[in-house]
């Protein structure tokens, strides 16, 4: 059935919106449409809006978000725990079942809304209600996962609010709402958009599209009165992200490791033109353990010399003293001279992936 499709390749788009791609962060704001078009009130023609297929598409949509934004996780695990792929693939699995249930109950929970909302209110009435109800639906699902997704180690929770973090005059709304905030945001003008699409009347999208160009003009005043806030006495800290943007599996490839590592040279020179006094390095910039005197390390400090900056690198860190096939996910302070001045240890770490397992070989 068309709809099938549909809402699987709307949950593949919200799964590409949340890549952090910047070129693919406006799906977000329409990926979530095909589902909300196929939950509408029992009393549609194609008689789609009953439990049942409200959660086939929810799952649907979920199965298709998984697999595109975590498609990684397979080859990453395999190449953590040395080849071992059916264990990456199984994780992955547990992820995708996990998401295609809490969206199949979200779609579920809006069907029944909608029901009830429905029978006692006028359609055009239920159809401006119904979208704002959705995207409070939505921020109660990520608000309840975050206790459990973190308390396990378990990073992967589609927050969507996350995708804008390209449209800064969008996100200052999040100071004051967390990213729940956003999510809102997205979520209502998806709802919105296809309560417009389903009736052809479009003025049940105004207000939601008021809200958006109010949040948005807010957060722009805001950056501009920043600008001209007048300078504090101090001298600002000039600070450097160096973000690869390097696949994964190619990532964990000992024959990758020049392409890797001339990856982070360049963007130390060319974040050594700002004369940055720290630069950032991603958790896992550098996927080998770091040894004292490691070449990519001494060269990038070489490069940003003249600016005397600091570094804080994560990487892999083999425990002095421990099994020589247990690591540590750690962050290195490493000041201009080259001297280790900090280090950190992660503490949380993610499930399956980062956790020790009982099993020969696997490190972790």
């Amino acid at each position: 059935m068309i709809w099938i499709f549909t809402v699987l390749l709307g949950g593949m788009g919200m799964g590409f919106s949340l890549t952090a791609a910047s070129s693919l962060s406006f799906l977000a704001w329409v990926s979530l449409v095909p589902l909300f078009l196929v939950i509408r009130p029992r009393s549609s023609p194609e008689g789609i809006g009953t439990v049942r297929p409200a959660f086939a598409a929810g799952a649907l949509t979920g199965t298709g978000m998984s697999l595109v934004a975590w498609f990684w996780i397979p080859g990453s695990i395999a190449s953590l725990s040395h080849g071992r792929w059916s264990l990456g693939i199984a994780v992955l699995g547990a992820i995708t079942v996990f998401w295609a249930v809490a969206l199949g109950l979200f779609a579920v929970a809006n069907t029944l809304i909608r029901r009830w909302i429905s029978a006692r209110v006028r359609s055009s009435a239920a159809d401006c209600i119904l979208p704002w109800i959705a995207a409070s639906l939505w921020i109660l699902l990520e608000f309840a996962l975050t206790v459990p997704v973190v308390a396990f180690g378990f990073p992967f929770l589609p927050n969507l609010g996350n995708t804008q973090w390209n449209v800064p005059s969008l996100i200052q709304i999040a100071s004051l709402t967390g990213v729940l905030g956003v999510s809102f945001l997205i979520v209502l003008i998806n709802a919105a958009l296809a309560a417009a699409l389903r009736t052809r009347q479009w003025r049940t999208l105004l207000p939601a599209l008021a809200l958006l160009a109010l949040v948005w003009i807010g957060g722009w005043l805001r950056i501009q009165a920043a600008d001209r806030a007048p300078q504090e006495t101090a001298s600002p800290i000039r600070v450097a992200v160096l973000q690869g943007d390097i696949p994964p599996f190619p990532k964990f490839e000992r024959v990758q490791g020049n392409l890797l590592a001339q990856r982070y040279l360049d963007l130390a020179r060319k974040a050594s033109e700002a004369r940055p006094n720290l630069v950032i390095w991603t958790e896992s910039a550098v996927p080998w353990a770091l040894e004292e005197g490691d070449d990519l390390v001494e060269t990038a400090l070489k490069i940003t010399q003249p600016a005397q900056a600091c570094h804080l690198v994560g990487t892999l860190f083999r425990a002095p003293g421990g099994p020589t096939n247990a690591f540590h996910s750690t962050a290195f302070l490493i000041l201009p001279d080259g001297q280790i001045v900090a280090q950190y240890h992660k503490m949380r770490l993610i499930a399956m992936a980062e956790l020790p397992v009982n099993l020969p070989g696997v490190t972790h």
